[in-house]
């Protein structure tokens, strides 16, 4: 079995939002900020597929991101990690970011 590198560290990553999503954290949905951060930056998936697996709206699935402080990869990041996967993406260009938008957009 390939070992996977770890992108997140995930004792840094629960400190940076504290209380906000810990009691979430044992849930399958859109409101566990570790699910959401392993399903978009270590598997790559986009927002709109995250809604799909979580059966929710991207709009939602965005607005937590945002509750919680995760930064999105620009469209440009996200097309390169769509056709080449996260890893290979990560090799051709260095992750860009759109800012981290208020919790209602």
């Amino acid at each position: 079995m390939m070992e996977r590198k770890l992108h997140i560290n995930p004792w840094r990553f629960n400190a940076s939002f504290g209380a906000v999503g810990a009691q979430y954290i044992h849930e399958v949905s859109y409101k566990n900020p570790f699910l959401l951060a392993t399903l978009y930056y270590t598997e790559g998936m986009s927002t709109v597929e995250m809604a799909e697996v979580l059966g929710c709206e991207q709009r939602t699935v965005r607005r937590y991101m945002n509750l919680y402080g995760l930064k999105r990869f620009t469209k440009r990041f996200s097309l390169l990690v769509k056709h080449h996967g996260i890893e290979e993406a990560l090799k051709i260009m260095s992750p860009e970011f759109y800012p981290v938008g208020r919790y209602g957009n």
